[in-house]
């Protein structure tokens, strides 16, 4: 996915879950995001989020851990998605 945080003109690379999170109570719908390269704190900032690929269905693992590793290798998998220059960050408006 590419992310544009509101007041940015640039397109920032991240990974997101669109789902329930069967791993945690309670299991409501949410739109999570983690963006790739960037530690600063994004709680309650407005953000255009663009879907880019669909990367793998959602899971219950048997541990933190398990999910950890799942979700390193997501990100693995979106930064070499993100690589392609057809999902370049000039390709995307708003």
């Amino acid at each position: 996915m590419r992310v544009r945080l509101e007041g940015e003109d640039q397109w920032r690379p991240g990974v997101a879950n669109l789902g329930i999170r069967p791993m945690f109570e309670p299991t409501v719908q949410l739109c999570e995001v983690h963006l790739l390269y960037f530690d600063l704190a994004l709680y309650c900032r407005k953000m255009l989020v663009a879907l880019v690929e669909y990367l793998r269905p959602e899971a219950k693992f048997e541990s933190s851990e398990a999910l950890s590793e799942a979700m390193d290798g997501d990100s693995a998998n979106a930064r070499r998605i993100l690589a392609d220059p057809a999902y370049a960050q000039d390709r995307f408006t708003a």
